[in-house]
């Protein structure tokens, strides 16, 4: 049977004073009066069944030796039932954080916890530890893409007030790596938030002072002391779309070796985050009783390829030519032709089209092709892309997301909870998983200005005829291991069910391959990200609408809200339900419910269907 909870949720986070109309900066003063040195409050997360991390920070400048800390959890707000207690200590070698994995607690709990250090008392936190055995239902929330100078955290503020939620999911970009004045929104900063340091962040000091800028934040302090989170990495974190050696946003040439930085972001994500993790094999599951298993992927790190990227990964289109004759070279058009010549005399030559012509012409002159400078030429002479070699990159079997270690992992994950009997196997990631395709009229989104987006926009839209995926950093751009998690899931899962943050907008999508129906994705919008309102010049809906148009799995997308998704989970459904606010640009917003779609188990993947509820 499902626990009752000895403390009432409503009334404790009235009691918190996290109700949806709390005003930010008062819960800012209040947590900073009650308690100077837990300036960046309390936080738990991973929970099992028996134990949770706890997890504060005492905010000295610099001390000459540890600073004791004690702890207290309780089954009453009132800390006259204590259930365990204990000592830890703060120093420098974790940047004063504190770190606990309490033990010994009663599977299905609510609990209340507070740390003491320096005469100080801490904020009380709220966590939990999961049920086992019938579980009635469980309410998960998936958030990600939190960005402090680029709009206020009222999405956490809302997640903080939410009582139904049992456990917070973070899928990543829990922090942004970006110096002052990169990848902001100018009349934010004007309001305060500023980066912290002002620089791009690359030591081990410098993703501690970021840290502790987000943590400073009232809105994120009152998510952390009111739910346990479940969290994984992303890009951010580290650097901008980061893979297994390296990061779009990093130059090893100005900025060191890439394996310095990332474990110097990785110490610090393990000091500040409330995880139990191995920061060198991150991946996990978590049983919700006979309810679900939560597994838990890497899709950005340790096993990631390195991405391809449209701009830089297109070969020119080239030709076999015959040149056994230098005066009159061959084009060899057929593999039987060139099988008939030796190899001595074949030279494979990009070359130029002629755009006035329909089709467009290649020049043959070998004057012409060996010489030939696209920066000098005219306009209507232009290489064109190898489409045909691209996608025998793209789909190269040996590509890989998760990692050899990771996706060998996976199946006995997804076999044990059928085994179980778990209706429901939730994969938490960090990357849109569903096919996502170019939209059809994506020439039509760029503006009359000639700047470098409307000329991105353009030359994507030269391959739309050509069936590619819009994103080459999520999973569409890894389909070989796409496909082999999609046969696992087809093999050891019942109802699949993929969470995803990173876009910084809303998906529902089936997920399918050609043998049909594998499972659903739910994907969260962003805490305070920009979504494809703030980088496209046109409305909103046209963009969804364009990307539903081309592509036939996405059955819902929002390109323009902030917020965050909960998934309800029963033995009979899943109710996957959006939260938005009306902004995050100023500090006063509204909460505005959004659609609610309801996902029906069956008896196996393909089986599983999706409704929306009116």
């Amino acid at each position: 049977m499902t626990s009752r909870f000895t403390i009432g949720r409503r009334a404790m986070l009235q009691a918190m004073g996290l109700g949806a109309a709390a005003a930010a900066a008062g819960a800012q003063e209040e947590v900073l009066e009650a308690a100077p040195i837990f300036q960046h409050g309390v936080a738990s997360g991973d929970p099992l069944s028996d134990r949770v991390i706890l997890w504060t920070r005492v905010s000295v400048d610099a001390a000459d030796a540890p600073i004791p800390v004690t702890w207290e959890v309780s089954e009453t707000d009132t800390f006259d039932a204590l259930v365990a207690e204990g000592k830890g200590t703060a120093s420098a070698a974790r940047d004063y954080t504190v770190k606990i994995d309490v033990s010994g607690l009663k599977p299905g709990k609510r609990y209340v916890y507070r740390f003491k250090a320096l005469d100080q008392v801490s904020p009380v936190g709220h966590t939990m530890t999961l049920p086992v055995g019938d579980v009635e239902s469980m309410t998960i929330a998936s958030c990600s893409c939190s960005n402090y100078p680029y709009g206020f955290f009222h999405v956490y503020r809302q997640i903080a007030a939410n009582a139904d939620i049992d456990i917070v999911l973070h899928l990543g970009d829990y922090i942004y790596e970006y110096a002052k004045g990169t990848y902001s929104d100018p009349s934010v900063e004007a309001k305060g938030r500023i980066a912290d340091p002002e620089t791009e962040i690359l030591t081990l000091q410098d993703y501690r002072k970021r840290y502790a800028l987000y943590r400073s934040d009232p809105d994120l302090q009152a998510a952390h002391q009111a739910h346990p989170f479940v969290a994984i990495w992303d890009d951010h974190e580290i650097s901008n779309n980061t893979w297994s050696a390296g990061a779009e946003n990093h130059q090893p040439g100005t900025e060191g070796l890439f394996e310095e930085r990332r474990d110097a972001a990785l110490k610090a994500y393990d000091e500040w985050m409330p995880t139990r993790a191995d920061m060198r094999r991150p991946w996990r599951s978590i049983d919700l009783g006979d309810l679900a298993r939560l597994v838990v992927l890497d899709t950005r790190l340790w096993g990631r390829d390195k991405q391809l990227n449209y701009a830089t990964d297109f070969d020119p289109r080239t030709i076999a030519v015959d040149v056994s004759d230098q005066d009159n070279p061959k084009p060899l058009r057929t593999p039987d032709a060139q099988a008939t010549m030796a190899a001595t005399k074949v030279e494979r030559l990009a070359v130029p089209f002629d755009m006035r012509e329909k089709p467009p012409k290649p020049l043959l002159d070998l004057d012409v092709i060996r010489t030939f400078d696209p920066k000098d030429a005219p306009p209507y002479l232009t290489y064109l892309p190898d489409v045909g070699g691209f996608k025998e990159k793209l789909e190269e079997p040996a590509r890989t997301l998760l990692g050899e270690e990771q996706e060998a992992w996976l199946g006995p994950q997804l076999e044990g909870s059928k085994k179980r009997g778990q209706p429901w196997q939730i994969l938490a990631q960090q990357v849109l998983m569903a096919k996502v395709f170019i939209p059809k009229d994506v020439g039509t989104y760029a503006s009359d200005e000639d700047n470098a987006l409307s000329e991105s926009l353009r030359a994507v839209a030269q391959l739309v005829p050509f069936g590619l995926p819009l994103n080459m950093d999520a999973w569409d751009g890894y389909p070989a291991a796409r496909q082999r998690l999609f046969d696992q899931a087809r093999q050891f899962a019942k109802n699949l069910i993929v969470l995803a943050g990173d876009t910084h907008n809303s998906w529902v999508s089936q997920l399918t391959d050609k043998r049909g129906p594998v499972g659903w994705e739910v994907a969260t919008p962003s805490v305070s990200s920009p979504g494809f309102e703030g980088y496209l010049p046109i409305a909103p809906e046209t963009v969804e609408a364009g990307l539903k148009d081309a592509s036939p799995d996405v059955k819902y997308m929002n390109a323009k809200d902030r917020g965050y998704v909960t998934i309800r989970l029963t033995r009979e459904e899943a109710i996957a339900r959006y939260h938005y606010v009306s902004t995050v640009k100023s500090r006063d917003f509204d909460a505005k419910d959004g659609p609610v779609f309801r996902v029906v188990p069956g008896g196996a993947p393909d089986e599983t269907t999706l409704e929306p509820v009116v």
